[in-house]
């Protein structure tokens, strides 16, 4: 869990590049800090028991979710679906986790570029992991309930894009 101090990691991935953790920043002027015009993924990771292998969840399954959701965006990602892939694979080899681990993918549209509305926009694309435990106690259960709110149409904003 994020309720412990933890180092940081040693790096993050950058449009096609690992760049040290405090390197991997993004401008105050980049549309995603003034308008959040980007999108999003979840994607957890388990140690194995022994800790000496994480494997992560459904990998495939959230990337392509993250390619429609900047699709929706029209964010254009100028690199593959298996190519994200791999660079999460590596990105979690080099910073030498052996815990459960939290992965966040980001797609933002890249900044300094005007274009016309509509337009399909060039993104960026950065990847971040960090140490994140297990949210529920498994073996003792868990509690939960059903919500009486609804989800909101799609023709109103798309709420499969986590944006």
């Amino acid at each position: 869990m994020l309720s412990r101090k933890l180092a940081p990691p040693k790096f993050a991935w950058m449009n096609g590049r690992f760049v040290e953790w405090d390197k991997a920043t993004v401008h105050i002027s980049a549309p995603i800090v003034n308008y959040g015009s980007g999108a999003f993924e979840g994607i957890r990771a388990y140690a194995s028991k022994d800790q000496k292998e994480l494997y992560v969840v459904k990998l495939k399954e959230h990337v392509r979710r993250f390619f429609e959701s900047a699709k929706v965006l029209r964010l254009r990602i100028e690199m593959s679906p298996k190519e994200i892939e791999e660079s999460i694979v590596e990105l979690l080899r080099r910073n030498e986790f052996h815990e459960d681990v939290y992965i966040r993918p980001l797609v933002m549209e890249r900044g300094g570029v005007a274009l016309a509305e509509g337009a399909v926009s060039p993104a960026d694309v950065a990847v971040f992991s960090i140490p994140f435990g297990r949210v529920a106690n498994i073996e003792a259960g868990i509690r939960c309930c059903f919500s009486s709110w609804r989800r909101i149409p799609d023709v109103c904003m798309p709420p499969r894009v986590k944006s």
